[in-house]
């Protein structure tokens, strides 16, 4: 029987979207799989959506709701819906975007185990104001892709690689529960900005066995209020992101 995948999906006033990315992953073929929702302190009907999804979710597609009674932000609703995942794989989806392969989590998880893997991520995603409307995005870690695979075989590499740039879309990762709590949970202190860089920079320093699955990836929504339009909160992350790394490297471990 396939292990029980965790998905676990931060929403703040996510009442636009909310119900298109669960859908997305009750469409899934991977089965059993676990969706944590954990409302950061929406003031619109986020939480009225999200039990509305939970009311209707199919068998095998287990819906539970978290509340926080205030926002603090996407880093913090991550390590709450980490921290109580039950699933022995754990990754999660931002509210605002969406699964396309409804194989995505299968071969993910068959990746993992194929390679002995403690984590990994989509090397592919797509973007777009909508599903209809995305366009493939195919993100490298230098100008010419026919580096990558050195990249993809160093830890060293993509870590030094990070304090550049952060190719690496955060919602097609996923994580061996065991490997999470030995390598490093999310951080609730990034808040809102960078916690993706942040785990990375702490998981290829670490040495987590990475492996990187080739395929369409999630579709990540392009809309005016998305976090990453906030160029001064994802400044602030950034320049978080990477004195935590530099601590590492003082640290040796």
């Amino acid at each position: 029987m396939t292990p029980l995948v965790s998905v676990v999906i931060p929403a703040y006033n996510a009442e636009r979207y909310l119900a298109e990315a669960v859908a997305s992953v009750f469409a899934q073929t991977c089965e059993p799989v676990e969706i944590l929702i954990v409302n950061d302190g929406s003031t619109d009907r986020t939480e009225e959506i999200a039990h509305q999804v939970r009311a209707g979710a199919p068998p095998g597609k287990s819906v539970s709701v978290l509340s926080s009674p205030e926002n603090r932000g996407a880093a913090d609703a991550l390590w709450l819906g980490f921290a109580v995942a039950t699933g022995h794989y754990l990754t999660f989806l931002a509210a605002d975007d969406a699964y396309v392969d409804p194989d995505h989590l299968a071969r993910q998880v068959e990746a993992i185990q194929a390679a002995g893997a403690d984590w990994s991520y989509y090397r592919d995603f797509s973007t777009g104001p909508t599903l209809a409307a995305r366009r493939p995005i195919t993100p490298v870690w230098l100008k010419t892709r026919r580096l990558d695979p050195i990249f993809e075989r160093s830890n060293l590499l993509r870590f030094l690689m990070l304090f550049a740039k952060n190719p690496i879309n955060s919602s097609s990762f996923m994580v061996e529960a065991n490997a999470y709590h030995r390598f490093g949970a999310w951080n609730p202190a990034m808040k809102n900005a960078d916690a993706d860089r942040d785990l990375f920079f702490r998981y290829f320093w670490k040495g987590a066995r990475c492996v990187v699955v080739p395929g369409p990836g999630p579709f990540y929504r392009e809309h005016p209020a998305q976090l990453s339009r906030n160029t001064a909160q994802m400044r602030e992350g950034y320049r978080r992101a990477e004195r935590n790394a530099i601590s590492l490297i003082f640290r040796g471990k």
